[in-house]
């Protein structure tokens, strides 16, 4: 009995980080794909108009519980799915599209909201450095979707499929249950096939 139950609760684990992995992935996405959605616009503000947008970026760094959250989701996702070579590779590529997001971050936006004081203070050089900063954050944005769409086809990969030859028996046994079942029917109501 217990043999019996640990099979399921391996799906049910595996079915609960997938979930949780291609949610987190997808909210990752959100704050990037909306600076992505916005840069032409905000490159082309005067840079005095383009300081008080920024403003309004306050409290975003709580995203980065959702990008931690991610990538954690992702490497333990990459973990059970490996003995599934294409789903282990699709699941990896998102991981390392998440890790890349962080890198770009690191290494290319947090050292302009550094030398910014988060967009408080201007830059001496302001057209160089909100340039640095939108396409940081272009750049994460395109990685972002592409670990989306790694962690999707990962799951689908990972997912027992069923050949056309197994659904046309399944189809066919049901069909002959029908059958079964309203011959048996018939046969107790006498043949008349009415009640």
């Amino acid at each position: 009995m217990q043999h019996e139950r640990w099979p399921r609760f391996r799906w049910r684990w595996l079915d609960s980080v997938q979930l949780s992995t291609v949610v987190l992935v997808a909210l990752a996405l959100v704050p990037t794909g909306a600076h992505l959605a916005e840069l032409a616009n905000k490159l082309g503000l005067p840079v005095a108009n383009y300081m008080t947008v920024q403003t309004l970026y306050r409290g975003w760094a709580l995203f980065g519980i959702v990008v931690f959250g991610a990538l954690i989701s992702t490497a333990l996702h990459t973990y059970l799915v490996r003995a599934n070579q294409a789903a282990f590779r699709w699941s990896a590529m998102a991981f390392f599209c998440v890790a890349g997001t962080q890198v770009i971050f690191w290494q290319f936006t947090y050292p302009m909201n550094v030398l910014t004081e988060n967009w408080t203070v201007m830059p001496p050089d302001p057209d160089a450095a909100r340039a640095q900063w939108e396409s940081s954050h272009a750049a994460s944005a395109c990685l972002n979707l592409a670990a989306l769409v790694a962690v999707v086809m990962s799951v689908l990969t990972s997912r027992p499929f069923v050949r056309p030859q197994i659904l046309g028996a399944i189809e066919r046994d049901i069909e002959a249950r029908v059958a079964r079942t309203y011959a048996d029917h018939h046969l107790r109501s006498g043949g008349s096939g009415m009640r």
